[in-house]
This record gives C-alpha cells, structure tokens and sequence, in this order.
C-alpha cells in the first residue's frame, strides 16, 4: 500500500514538472515573438521603402475594381464587316462593365493610324488592340505602346517587326480554301481571275494564296485551270474589285469563267462590273468573304455563288476578353492559344476563329439569321 501511495506520488511529481517546463517553455517563445503590431512598425521602420512606379499601382488598382482601359484602333468603317465589329465591341465592353474604350478609325490611312496610336498611348490606356492598316509600317508605334508597358493585341492582321502580346484573327488560308473548293466544284475548267485585298495587309493578303492554290494548283499544272488574272484591290474595295474585273474582261474577251475574292466588298465590285456587260447571272462564279448583307442578297439573287461566313461578334468578344485577360494576368493569356505566326521579330500567339462556307438561301436562314449572326429584315427588308 505504500509502495502504491509512492508511486502514485511520484507520477503527479512528474506530471508537475513536465507541465511546468511545457509552461516555461511557452512563456519564453512567446515573449521572444514580436506581435504582428510590432513587426509591421518594425518593418516601417527598418526596411529599406520601395516605391512602385505610378502605372504599375494603377494597374493593381484596376485589377482590384475590375476597371479596364482599352484602345482600339481600327483601319475603316468602310465595309459592313469592318461597322458591325466597331459596334460589337462597343456593346460587348458595354455588357462586361468597367470596360473603358478609346475608339479610333483610321479611314485606311496608315499615316493617321500611326498618329491615331499615339494619342491612345498618350491616354495611358492598359491595352491596346489594333488592326492595322499597313502591317509594315505600323510596327515602330506599337512597339512603342508596348515599351511605354501597354498590352497589345493585333486583330485579324499581324503586326510586322515588333513586340506584341496576341493576334486574334480567322485562318484565312483555311477560309481561302473553303471558298475555292466550292467553286472549282462548280469550275473545274476555264477561266479563273483571283482578286485579293489590299497588299498593305501583307501578311493577311499573303494567307490567301495558300488557300486558293492548295486547291488549284493541280487544275493549272494540268491545263485545265488558266488564272488569267491575279490582282490586288487597294482598300479592299468595291471600286478596285470593279476596276480590275472591267480590265481581266477586256483583256479576254469576257471569256471568264470563275472569279476568286478575298472579301465580299471586292464580290460586290466585280458584280458590277459582270452587270455592265450583261453577264451577272450567275453564269460566272463568284466567291466571297465575310458574309456582308449585299452578299447575303446578291446568293439570294443568284448572282453570287458563295462567301465564307466570319462571326465577328464571336472574333470581338474573344478580342476584349483577351486583352482583359492580358491587364489581369500580366501580360499572360489565359484563352487557348491555338498556334502562333512569326511576324518577323517573335513567335506572335493566335486565337484564331472559324469560318462557315455558305452556298445556299436556306443557309443563309439557319447558319446566319436562325443564329443571330445577320438580321432577316436588313436581308429581305421586311
């Protein structure tokens, strides 16, 4: 029984002890440990001040209160395609909120859009997308939005000789393609005359080519294909299209079976021109690009044989979340990046969008108007 009682002594001996060093050892750390008031005074205090440069506070601001500031520059409003995404984007930004833009057009002068950047990246704008009207000599004042720290995203025409962030454009190569496999259907012999757009927007004009004699090539070697004209049209313009088409029919005795356009301006051009001489019945095929309303009438009509379909609101919105992405993730794009173009000083980034070919009325209805891409009543005007 004692030996119990001495026992049981000795084990709340040691449990005493134990606890007082548990105590002791706790009481020691804690009054070592600064508290958090201590150490942020200290830090004040002690450690050398860093000051942020003035954007870079800003920009963490704006990332805070989801507010953007966006420059757009864009080459014309000429072309149906060209209004349509200046409003999109104006009511995209809209939806979003905190969306800021500063919007410039530079009536496919690229001496005014040279001037038209500055004065964006004077406005300390976060982001910067642009089309450019002359991809060669736009190069030199986007750099300078990029070295002045802005983001910068090239649209639908990549950029040459400078640093820029993205491109978010359509394959044009693959809409080339789309557009000269139907006709060659339609025209496996004869006449062709190609028509491309303005060859200030090499490389996009250049993208072209590829698509069309991917598929004709092997007709022309062969002999039964003759390209009997291949042009360039300055602005990409009805005017030009008209112009160059009234030649490549004088030049052959209208004897012209297929026409090739890079967009649905130029189609519209060489109609006129097909109509002068009484030939616009749909006997000579003729392609586009873009899916404009005149097109979407001349298919109607039967005078037009098929445009590819670019959804440009889709291409817009992808734009403006991109740039937004690229002011929140500092300068990273979160959006799957579908490949990427050398425009001669770097591996540029693409997100790149598809088109639809179109050769019917009842396509029209429900890959167009059934989708929202086009309006019924600016078609049929009812």
């Amino acid at each position: 029984m004692k030996r119990r009682e001495t026992t049981v002594l000795m084990a709340v001996v040691l449990a005493v002890a134990l606890l007082a060093g548990c105590s002791n050892g706790k009481a020691k750390d804690t009054s070592a440990a600064p508290t958090v008031a201590e150490t942020s005074k200290a830090a004040e205090t002690d450690a050398p001040k860093t000051v942020e440069p003035e954007s870079t506070a800003k920009t963490a601001e704006e990332k805070v209160d989801k507010s953007y500031k966006i420059g757009i520059s864009f080459p014309t409003l000429q072309e149906e395609r060209w209004q349509n995404d200046y409003n999109y984007i104006q009511e995209y930004a809209k939806s979003v909120g905190g969306v800021e833009l500063s919007m410039q057009v530079a009536d496919n002068d690229s001496a005014k859009q040279y001037t038209q950047i500055e004065s964006l990246i004077s406005q300390d704008i976060d982001a910067l997308i642009v089309c450019a009207v002359d991809v060669a000599t736009i190069g030199p004042v986007v750099q300078s939005a990029k070295d002045a720290g802005i983001y910068v995203l090239a649209y639908s025409r990549l950029t040459e000789n400078c640093d820029i962030d993205g491109i978010v454009l359509f394959d044009n190569e693959e809409v080339a393609k789309l557009n000269t496999e139907y006709i060659y259907s339609l025209v496996p012999e004869g006449n062709y005359v190609i028509l491309n757009g303005d060859v200030a927007s090499v490389p996009d004009v250049d993208s072209y080519p590829k698509g069309w004699y991917s598929v004709l090539q092997p007709a022309i070697d062969s002999g039964k294909i003759k390209v009997v004209m291949e042009q360039y049209c300055a602005g990409w313009s009805a005017e030009a299209g008209m112009s160059n088409m009234e030649n490549a029919l004088a030049a052959n005795n209208n004897d012209i079976q297929a026409v090739i356009c890079a967009n649905d301006g130029i189609a519209s051009g060489v109609l006129q021109a097909l109509d002068a001489v009484g030939m616009n019945d749909g006997s000579v095929k003729v392609s586009g690009n873009d899916g404009d309303i005149t097109a979407c009438k001349n298919l109607i009509a039967g005078k037009q044989a098929c445009f590819t379909a670019q959804d440009t609101k889709k291409q817009v919105e992808l734009a403006l979340k991109t740039a937004m992405e690229l002011i929140d993730n500092n300068g990273k794009i979160i959006s799957e990046v579908t490949g990427s173009f050398n425009n001669g000083k770097m591996d540029v980034p693409a997100i790149t969008c598809s088109a639809q070919l179109i050769t019917s009325e009842e396509e029209i209805k429900t890959q167009l108007i059934d989708t929202g891409m086009r309006d019924e009543k600016a078609i049929y005007g009812n």
